[in-house]
């Protein structure tokens, strides 16, 4: 995946982008995307 919105962190995306993620090939919804963590 590329970022084409931020060169300087691509592939990655910033978590501060909004309500939706827009990426060249998908759109996200904040409430669609998933985090790997502790369940503590």
């Amino acid at each position: 995946m590329k970022n084409p919105n931020d060169d300087g962190i691509s592939p990655w995306y910033s978590t501060d982008f909004g309500e939706i993620l827009k990426t060249p090939e998908w759109t996200f919804k904040k409430v669609d995307l998933k985090r790997f963590g502790n369940d503590d």
